[in-house]
This record gives structure tokens, sequence and C-alpha cells, in this order.
């Protein structure tokens, strides 16, 4: 599933350099871990440099948002979790 969330992104953007996924490990699936090693195995055989970025406040999420676009070209996946997809 996370390869597939990774090549929309690239049909999107296909510069991406960076991906992140955004989750909060109190909502999501096994804390996270459950997309964690196919997400960065994939992005790796993307050639994309992966990011774990675990949320538990707003506060967070926009400091990860403002992270990204600092330093573009980089690709966000909110993984699904109940807290994450409130906020979305």
């Amino acid at each position: 599933m996370a390869g597939k969330w990774l090549e929309l992104l690239i049909e999107i953007a296909p510069g991406i350099k960076r991906a992140a996924i955004m989750f909060n490990p109190d909502t999501a699936p096994g804390g996270g871990s459950y997309f964690l090693s196919s997400f960065e195995a994939a992005a790796r055989s993307f050639k994309m440099e992966p990011m774990i970025a675990r949320v538990h406040s707003e506060t967070e999420i926009e400091t990860v948002m403002t992270s990204l676009g600092r330093e573009p070209p980089g690709g966000l996946v909110a993984m699904p979790d109940a807290y994450v997809h409130i906020r979305r």
C-alpha cells in the first residue's frame, strides 16, 4: 500500500526527493509500525529519502508541513489513522 501512495506522489510531482509519512502513534494501526517498513522500503526503491513524522498535536503537524515546505522537493503521505484523518 505504501508503494502505491508514493507512486501517486510521483505522478503528481515527478521530482520528489523526500517523502514523509505522518501519523499519530497513539491512533495509527500498530502504533504506526504497520506501514512503516513498507513505506521506507518503497521510498528507497523510488530513490527518495523516507521521513517518519510522528505527531501528537496540531503544532507538530504544522511543524512537519513547514519543514517539508522549506526544502523542496518533498511529499507527504498521511497514514490512515483517526487522528490525522480528522485533521487533514
